[in-house]
């Protein structure tokens, strides 16, 4: 028998742990298709781009007209895309601003042509913009357009592309610049590429078992189940399994997810109903005889 449990928590946006996040145009629609999407209040583009890199999704998407922060793990429409408030602005007041969350690319602004001044100039069409970032992971620089048929065209070049034109408004036919972030740049088959392909493995892994779930919620083992039941859970507040599944991620490859949670009823020293679940972390606030409240914990006196 499959149990659904659905608690309601409210969660700040945190502070990213990424080297860059990267800009890549306003768009009418969030992903379609998505198996991993959470919505959360956001304050801006930049903000919403840190949480969501900080909870292992791709792609943010914020909406300034209703103050809302998506994360997924899957792209734009290419065709959806549509042109920013104004020049090199970030800014769409009537869209979602998307962002790369995980990336060592840094945006260097839209430009309206382009023209290499180096000898390698790299070209290939792509169907995502991580797919354009990855194609250019050997050379310094990127530079992505969006055509008006509704795909992606991709430029990497071993100098800088300084021959761009002006600076324009971001949107179809003009030209998006990145570069790799100080310290980022590497050369041939490198670590940074067996890190990405590590990332894509596991965020496909886990965007696979977030399919069973709503979004926002983790598909945990139940007791006796013998690994053919579980319950969909917010592990960021479900106070038997806080921060992580207590019996385990239901169908989850070991080497790929390793992470338990913590029944916090069972803590020492904590009464009964003296605890909560708060952001993934148990949160004592009430201790038994012989014990006393330190932080968020309870201890021997």
């Amino acid at each position: 028998m499959l149990f659904t449990k659905v608690v309601i928590a409210s969660v700040a946006l945190a502070p990213s742990i990424m080297a860059a996040r990267a800009y890549i145009g306003c768009f009418t629609t969030v992903a379609s298709n998505t198996v991993s999407v959470f919505a959360r209040p956001g304050d801006n583009g930049e903000s919403c781009a840190a949480y969501c890199g900080n909870v292992g999704r791709l792609y943010s998407y914020f909406r300034v007209s209703e103050s809302t922060c998506v994360c997924s793990n899957d792209g734009p429409d290419p065709g959806a895309i549509t042109s920013a408030q104004e020049v090199n602005s970030v800014s769409c007041p009537n869209s979602f601003a998307v962002h790369v969350a995980l990336t060592t690319e840094d945006f260097g602004g839209c430009y309206n042509s382009l023209s290499s001044s180096g000898e390698e100039l790299f070209s290939t069409n792509q169907n995502s913009v991580e797919a354009c970032y990855q194609s250019c992971v050997d050379f310094e620089f990127a530079t992505i357009t969006y055509t008006p048929q509704g795909s992606i065209r991709c430029y990497c070049d071993s100098q800088e592309i300084v021959a761009r034109g002006t600076d324009t408004t971001c949107g179809t036919g003009v030209y998006f610049a990145y570069s790799h972030g100080p310290g980022q740049r590497y050369g041939g088959p490198s670590g940074y590429v067996k890190r990405q392909l590590r990332e894509r493995l596991r965020l496909a892994e886990r965007g696979r078992m977030e399919a069973l779930c709503p979004g926002g919620m983790t598909a945990c083992n139940i007791i006796g189940g013998e690994g053919l039941s579980f319950e969909c859970l917010d592990t960021t507040a479900e106070l038997e399994s806080c921060g992580g599944c207590s019996n385990g991620v239901f169908n989850a490859d070991h080497e790929t997810v390793s992470s338990f949670g913590v029944d916090c009823t069972t803590l020492p020293g904590v009464s009964m109903g003296g605890v909560t679940c708060s952001a993934g972390e148990c949160v004592a606030y009430s201790c038994q005889s012989g014990y006393k409240l330190k932080g968020n914990s309870c201890v021997a006196k």
